[in-house]
């Protein structure tokens, strides 16, 4: 059983970081274990994901922040200005806690959340060759992410579907499943919500008939958090998927 204090201690921290960037960001989420987990499964040893949407044009101000202040190399930074990645990430200890922040270019944000097109990233340490996912009906999927060594790094991809078929996957998952948005310029995340939805919702019946049966073909079934450690999520957390996927599938109907 997790921590009401843990899942406090990484919010305060997350709410504090975002609130020196609020001139650079678009969006400050709190996604993972902290966002859909909380009390239930948040520990001492939890980690705080946290995707942060930030334009070219404010980049070097985010970056001069005391928190990413030299948490990426030069190049990746220089990438992310010139459109050869989409994202990158930069990872600090804070009060002993684990915190990794992923810095995303807003259109591109967009086109993968929506599933329009794959996002090259980057990492300093090499990531894992294959990631696992989730498709509508619960198959288990494993992808091949292309890592490869570049400028004292490495660039990997995540597609935007798999075979013209949706999986669950970080940061479209953030919209899917309960997390937590410490800051938003403009509604940028309450609407980039709806969009997602909408999208997501139009690829399952694109896969699965008009009238998907949805104990079998669902969103919920899509999420790595679901379908890989179950009882990490809270029974109201997945309700609240299966409620959302009905509702808007009635809707679509109508």
């Amino acid at each position: 059983m997790g921590s009401p204090s843990e899942t406090q201690r990484r919010l305060a921290l997350a709410s504090e970081i975002a609130s020196q960037i609020t001139d650079q960001a678009l969006c400050v989420v709190v996604g993972g274990s902290v966002g859909y987990g909380a009390d239930s499964s948040v520990k001492p040893e939890t980690d705080v994901d946290m995707p942060i949407v930030c334009s070219i044009e404010n980049i070097g101000g985010l970056m001069s922040n005391a928190f990413f202040r030299n948490g990426a190399p030069e190049a990746a930074v220089s990438m992310f200005a010139d459109g050869v990645i989409g994202f990158f990430n930069v990872s600090r200890i804070v009060d002993g806690i684990e915190v990794n922040t992923f810095i995303y270019e807003p259109r591109v944000y967009e086109e993968f959340c929506l599933q329009r097109s794959g996002v090259i990233g980057f990492k300093t340490t090499k990531p894992p060759s294959t990631q696992d996912a989730y498709l509508f009906d619960a198959t288990h999927v494993m992808f091949d992410r292309d890592v490869r060594a570049h400028e004292g790094g490495f660039l990997y991809e995540k597609p935007a579907l798999l075979d013209g078929r949706f999986y669950g996957g970080m940061p479209r998952n953030d919209y899917l499943i309960r997390s937590v948005c410490v800051w938003e310029h403009d509604s940028f995340f309450q609407a980039m919500r709806e969009r997602v939805w909408s999208s997501v919702i139009t690829r399952l019946i694109a896969e699965h008939g008009p009238e998907p049966d949805v104990t079998q073909f669902n969103v919920l079934n899509s999420l790595y958090a679901y379908s890989h450690k179950r009882h990490q999520v809270p029974p109201d957390v997945q309700e609240a998927v299966r409620q959302e996927t009905s509702k808007r599938l009635l809707a679509q109907a109508s």
